[in-house]
């Protein structure tokens, strides 16, 4: 196995700035071009490879298109914008589609490229700088990798650098396999709905159908996009196909947890993350909980992730 290194030799199945860590069994694949991405997160285990997020598709490198990656960062909010509006101390501000005709969603970060500050055998640095324009504030956004033989940890910061207070959010993006016994177990006890879908406008408790406090299959789901407050910082997935689980971990300022089952799809997302969707607006009409940060000019704020398999 080689160590970390910038595979520049040409090859079809990955950007030509792809960097490779690997401690013990794991192994995980940064694009830093291709919107700060991780391309792979697996486990050798038995003479064989279990993936432990989806791995890139073939469309994900040819379109450079994070959303077919294994997991893309959030900054400098998570999920969407109601129709790219929101008033924040007396600032109107109007943000450009990035999906259109949805509104916008993720931030940039994930649609720009970052560079590579440093690299080990083990670890790696992703920076980022957004200097500004239909978000009117400047800001940097890191992710630093460490990689143990037992776990992945990512550390998220996000630096307002600019001459105003900065409203935000941030968080990670994965991707997983979706199979017939995949189960979730996560604590995360309300649940945030609206009068218009993904838009939430209040939060209520959780239904029984969304309720992952125990081992819950996500197969009889037949669709769900949920945007659930109150987590508790640990969600397990588990694939008795794979003989494997995930235990995810997050530290306290990841309150949010959105879980997306699309219809028909072979994945799903798992995504821990600091604010609720629309959190600005909601802020601005004074809804409680909704994790809206809000960094002085020069503050960062900063959160871990942490992934650790085992088996099953």
């Amino acid at each position: 196995m080689q160590s970390v290194q910038a595979l520049n030799s040409p090859q079809p199945t990955r950007p030509d700035d792809a960097v490779l860590l690997a401690s013990g069994d794991l192994h995980v694949e940064l694009w830093p071009s291709i919107g700060g991405c991780v391309a792979g997160f697996s486990w050798q285990r038995a003479g064989r490879r279990v993936e432990l997020m989806r791995r890139a598709t073939p469309r994900g490198l040819l379109e450079r298109d994070g959303r077919e990656l294994a997991s893309f960062p959030l900054f400098p909010f998570s999920n969407r914008v109601k129709d790219g509006r929101f008033a924040f101390q007396g600032r109107q501000v109007e943000l450009a589609r990035n999906t259109p005709p949805d509104h916008p969603i993720h931030g940039h970060v994930w649609q720009m490229p970052s560079r590579l500050v440093s690299a080990t055998q083990t670890t790696a640095e992703l920076a980022c700088r957004y200097p500004g324009a239909d978000w009117p504030w400047a800001y940097s956004a890191f992710q630093r990798f460490s990689l143990s033989p037992q776990a992945l940890s990512v550390e998220l910061e996000l630096k307002n650098e600019s001459d105003s207070p900065m409203p935000c959010g941030f968080g990670m993006h994965p991707y997983y396999d979706r199979s017939e016994g995949v189960r979730l177990q996560a604590s995360a006890p309300v649940r945030w709905v609206g009068s218009q879908y993904l838009l939430p406008e209040w939060s209520e408790p959780v239904p029984g159908p969304w309720n992952f406090s125990q081992p819950q299959r996500l197969s009889p789901l037949a669709e769900m996009d949920g945007c659930f407050g109150q987590f508790g910082g640990t969600a397990r997935l588990e694939w008795p196909e794979k003989g494997a689980a995930l235990d995810i971990e997050a530290d306290p300022i990841f309150g949010v947890l959105i879980v997306y089952v699309p219809k028909g799809q072979d994945f799903f997302c798992v995504e821990t993350v600091s604010n609720v969707n629309d959190a600005f607006n909601l802020e601005a009409r004074g809804v409680a909980g909704n994790g809206t940060i809000v960094l002085a000019p020069g503050q960062s704020a900063r959160g871990s992730i942490r992934y650790r398999p085992s088996a099953l």
